[in-house]
C-alpha cells in the first residue's frame, strides 16, 4: 500500500474514532484509499475491521447509517459501552433526563426497591378501570388502623406536621379572603398530585394497597 493510501486510512481511522457523525467523512477517506490502490484486506487490517465491513462501506451510498444491516445490534453495543465506561455522574444525568415511567422501568430492572414499586404502581394505574379504582377505595377504607401501624419507619410525624402547617395557611388565606393567582393554584395542584402519587408508592413499598381520593 502506497503512502497516499496510508494517509487516507489514517484520516479514516481518526474519523471513525469520533463517532457516527463523522462516518461519512470516514467513508470518503476509505474510498480514496481504495482508489489509490489499497485492497479490501489492506484497508481492513489498517482500520482493525473485517473484510466484509470494508466491502459494505465501499458499497454504502452515504445515506442512513454506515451499519445499515446492523443498526439495532450496534445500538445495543454502544449502549452497553456507555453504561460500562461512562462516568457515573453522566449516566445518572442521562437517566434523570428520561420520562418518569422510563426511569421507573430502569430502576425496576436494576432491582431498586423504590423504583420497582413505582414502576409497578405506574403499570397498575395504567391498566385499572374506573370500577377497579372504586373497589380499591372501598378496600382501603377498612384498613386505616393497619396502615397507621405499617407506616412506621417513614417520618410520618414530620409529613403530618408540614401538611398541618399548610392547612393552617390555607385556612388563614380563606379567612382573609386573599385572592390566589392562577399559576399558584396550578402549582399547588401539581404538588398535591405528586404527594398522592408518592404516598401510594410508599404504601406499595410497605406491602399495602394504594388508594385514590386520599385528599
Amino acid at each position: 500500500m502506497n503512502k497516499s493510501a496510508e494517509r487516507h486510512l489514517a484520516f479514516a481511522k481518526d474519523y471513525l474514532a469520533q463517532g457516527d457523525q463523522y462516518y461519512r467523512q470516514a467513508k470518503a477517506e476509505i474510498d480514496a484509499a481504495h482508489a489509490e490502490g489499497a485492497s479490501v484486506q489492506e484497508i481492513a487490517k489498517g482500520l482493525g475491521r473485517s473484510d466484509q465491513w470494508v466491502r459494505d462501506t465501499l458499497y454504502w451510498d452515504g445515506k442512513g447509517t454506515l451499519y445499515g444491516k446492523d443498526t439495532e445490534a450496534r445500538g445495543v453495543r454502544m449502549t452497553k459501552q456507555v453504561l460500562r465506561e461512562a462516568p457515573l455522574e453522566q449516566i445518572e444525568q442521562m437517566i434523570s433526563d428520561l420520562p418518569k415511567d422510563r426511569q421507573a422501568a430502569i430502576g425496576a430492572a436494576a432491582k431498586d426497591k423504590y423504583m420497582t414499586a413505582r414502576h409497578e404502581y405506574n403499570e397498575t394505574e395504567k391498566h385499572m378501570t374506573p370500577a377497579q379504582h372504586k373497589e380499591r377505595e372501598a378496600a382501603i377504607a377498612t384498613t386505616g388502623q393497619q396502615v397507621g401501624r405499617m407506616m412506621i419507619g417513614f417520618n410520618m410525624l414530620g409529613v403530618c406536621s408540614d401538611i398541618g402547617h399548610a392547612v393552617e395557611i390555607l385556612k388563614e388565606i380563606n379567612k382573609e379572603q386573599i385572592e390566589i393567582p392562577t399559576d399558584q393554584w396550578r402549582e399547588l395542584d401539581h404538588i398535591l398530585s405528586e404527594f398522592v402519587t408518592e404516598l401510594n408508592v410508599a404504601r406499595m413499598v410497605a406491602g399495602l394497597e394504594v388508594a385514590d381520593g386520599l385528599v
